[in-house]
């Protein structure tokens, strides 16, 4: 006997696929509190072996729980792959991924600096200003302004805005691309559709419990072996 499912978007399976991941991972982490020891005391023994004969019951269960979905998640993971390959969303994911990968490149280093002039023009103005107090005198107060001068430090930019403007046009007109990409691979997501043909009905079980409506496919009959009577059967002589 096997079994097909319905047919749904690619969008639809993605979804469900990382709901299996998401419940192999929490499978996991119950089999790894199931396996931790009981604390006893002779006081208590018998009822500590009644909660682990229990909790073994639970562990071995999870196994088989766990066992079928891997399988699954192979069988899904083989069929959704196989059929991106076989539209255009391999070039979009690879293509908005190095979109992605050059904005962040800009954002996450000159994306918000600010104009690098200003920084340098406070320590133009001081230097002009020590300039001339070179003629003032000595007066106190004069050399109170010219120690504060001294001392005016500015951390001066490397790069600024004004230096990447270029670049960060660029990375507008990246941004508007990837939003077209991410676009076309939504549409291509929700417009191919696919269903699966299963050979186990543990497997189709499992679909279920993900919203996935299972068809019941009966074995094609085998042919009937022929009779001495039959047109096989005389040429065969």
């Amino acid at each position: 006997m096997s079994f097909s499912t319905s047919i749904h978007s690619l969008s639809f399976w993605q979804r469900v696929h990382s709901r299996i991941v998401a419940d192999l991972t929490l499978g996991r982490r119950r089999l790894t509190d199931l396996l931790l020891p009981l604390k006893a005391t002779p006081d208590v023994v018998d009822l500590a072996r009644s909660k682990l004969a229990q909790q073994r019951k639970a562990l071995f269960s999870e196994y088989t729980a766990l066992e079928q979905l891997i399988l699954v998640d192979m069988v899904l993971t083989l069929e959704l792959g196989r059929r991106r390959a076989a539209t255009e969303l391999p070039r979009l994911d690879s293509r908005i991924a190095a979109n992605q990968q050059l904005i962040d490149l800009y954002q996450s280093t000159v994306g918000d600096l600010p104009n690098r002039e200003v920084f340098e023009r406070d320590l133009s103005l001081a230097a002009e200003r020590l300039n001339e107090l070179r003629a003032a005198g000595n007066g106190e107060s004069i050399q109170h302004e010219r120690q504060a001068l001294r001392s005016l430090t500015r951390d001066l930019l490397v790069v600024g805005q004004e230096d990447v403007s270029t670049q960060l046009h660029w990375i507008r007109l990246l941004q508007a691309e990837t939003d077209t990409l991410c676009s076309d691979r939504e549409q291509l997501l929700s417009t191919t559709m696919v269903y699966l043909q299963l050979t186990s009905a543990e497997m189709a079980n499992v679909f279920s419990r993900y919203g996935v409506l299972i068809t019941e496919e009966p074995d094609t009959p085998a042919a009937p072996a022929p009779t001495e009577s039959s047109p096989a059967a005389t040429e065969a002589a």
